[in-house]
């Protein structure tokens, strides 16, 4: 996580209920960060559209647009996010800080380019309308840029601003999406504008944090390439871990209880909402875990390799073993379900 634990550790440090479910939020909103925030969205906007009369074949095509928008930007940045992650992670112990945002440039850039062309020839024979295509490519862009800016805002310490950033987000997207119903303009087209502009202000938000931590510099954007070559079995992880993940959906959708929307637009109701609903408890195993590894056991790790790096003693080294064992053993146990 590239820096979160530092901000972690003086969060939990803290005593109080208070303290713990402030420390417990934070990490959850950079853990989770847009598919979260994705969820959230949904449920607000469908929320007006049923005070507001709006159809529910227009919220079915809404819901199944987001979802193959966001599930589309997520595989597509999968394959870049922990090679980058990498490189952040060793331009960081290198302190060659002048290297990071030129790579958050390049690798936006080549997704961009690879994605608009590969969503758009999807787009053109899903069914849509030229508006409605149009905006599923604008909120697709603006996710891929998303996406890839999560793993460079878990270096930043300023986690009040990220989660700012959040709610300014469901904020505008939600006021945006009153306006269009308000106006009486087309719902499908109205809601999917209001969601790309919440992530849009998301987006603008997070670039000015980046700016501000890290120094701007003329450096080449492409280094970090050299890292997607040579750690390549990384990429190829994170696109078949979110390939494993969200696989069954599409499956699903082409299966017997699958319902056709319009056009290549499929969903599955009786089946989207319990997944749904189990991606969400994945979720707080996710944040339990980076919390019980940056606080607990990272530090341990850190002293253990720091005695080896600065010529430690052998009987330094072995104590510094055992205590980073220990909290292995302590925390990671499978036999106790941690």
């Amino acid at each position: 996580m590239a820096g979160i634990g530092f901000e972690l550790k003086r969060l939990f440090r803290r005593k109080g209920l208070f303290a713990t479910m402030r420390a417990y939020g934070y990490a959850g909103i950079v853990c989770t960060g847009p598919m979260l925030l994705g969820v959230l969205l949904q449920v607000g906007i469908l929320v007006l559209c049923g005070l507001w009369g709006v159809g529910r074949a227009n919220q079915d095509l809404l819901v199944c647009m987001v979802t193959y928008t966001l599930l589309a930007s997520l595989l597509l940045t999968s394959f870049f996010s922990m090679p980058v992650t990498r490189f952040l992670a060793d331009m960081l112990f290198a302190e060659r800080e002048d290297e990071i945002l030129p790579s958050f440039w390049g690798s936006n850039a080549i997704m961009l380019v690879a994605g608009t062309v590969l969503y758009g020839v999807f787009l053109l024979f899903s069914g849509a309308t030229l508006l409605q295509g149009l905006l599923c490519l604008w909120l697709f862009n603006i996710m891929i840029v998303n996406w890839n800016g999560m793993s460079y805002l878990t270096a930043i310490k300023d986690y009040r601003g990220i989660l700012c950033s959040f709610a300014a987000a469901i904020g505008v997207a939600c006021l945006c999406a009153l306006a269009a119903l308000a106006l009486g303009l087309p719902p499908v087209e109205g809601l999917l504008a209001s969601i790309a502009l919440g992530y849009g202000v998301m987006l603008a938000w997070d670039v000015v944090l980046l700016y501000r931590y890290f120094p701007q510099s003329d450096r080449s954007p492409w280094p970090f390439l050299q890292w997607l070559d040579q750690f390549m079995p990384l990429a190829l992880t994170g696109l078949l871990t979110n390939l494993g993940l969200f696989a069954h959906l599409v499956i699903i959708w082409a299966g017997p209880i699958g319902v056709q929307v319009k056009g290549l637009f499929y969903g599955a109701p009786y089946y989207d909402v319990p997944a749904l609903i189990a991606f969400l408890t994945i979720l707080v195993t996710t944040v339990n875990f980076v919390v019980s590894v940056e606080v607990n056991f990272y530090p341990r790790y850190r002293d253990y390799y720091s005695l080896f790096n600065d010529g430690g003693v052998v009987g330094d080294i072995v104590v510094a073993e055992e205590g980073m064992l220990s909290t292995l053993n302590r925390h990671y146990d499978p036999i106790r379900g941690h």
